[in-house]
């Protein structure tokens, strides 16, 4: 029924403008310090689907009412569980005048490493290493490459000098 609310709302205002998803960090500040002592954040995973919940409520607003991006005329999201039990959303986002072309969404999205020229600068690109670049572990390799030597999910990917558009095959 989800499914069919959320093809008929694509039906009715066109294709997605954006495909966001979030993520819940249990190193965040509002779960690390609320943890009871002694306990990690899958211990206590009320703690991690209450703060998520708070943020993702946050995120909504800003792009639903407060139009960061730009006029709102369709969403809809779902919430879903990792295997780790962590809780992630993902959002699809259909715009008023959302870009329409490759060459648009760069406008939007950037997928650069941020220069380290000054400490602030810095700090996000720590953040940036730490949070938003790939690292293989055990999961990453099929049970028949025991020497790790390649990824399963094809990491690290080639540089792409230009934006491509996919939407097409939506």
């Amino acid at each position: 029924e989800l499914y069919a609310d959320s093809m008929a709302i694509v039906g009715a205002r066109g294709k997605p403008s954006f495909f966001i998803t979030m993520t819940c960090n249990p190193n965040w500040p509002e779960i690390q310090d609320n943890l009871p002592d002694g306990r990690s954040a899958h211990h206590c995973p009320w703690i991690c689907v209450r703060v998520f919940k708070q943020k993702l409520d946050i995120l909504l607003k800003d792009v639903l009412e407060r139009g960061v991006l730009g006029k709102t005329i369709g969403h809809t999201w779902v919430v879903e569980f990792q295997k780790r039990g962590l809780p992630h959303a993902h959002i699809l986002i259909i715009m008023e005048d959302g870009p329409k072309t490759a060459d648009e969404y760069d406008d939007y999205v950037c997928a650069e490493l941020s220069d380290a020229s000054t400490p602030q600068r810095k700090r996000l690109q720590e953040l940036q290493l730490r949070h938003m670049i790939h690292t293989c572990s055990d999961s990453c390799y099929d049970e028949n490459n025991t020497d790790h030597t390649s990824c399963k999910k094809k990491y690290p990917k080639s540089f792409q000098d230009m934006t491509t558009d996919s939407r097409d095959s939506f």
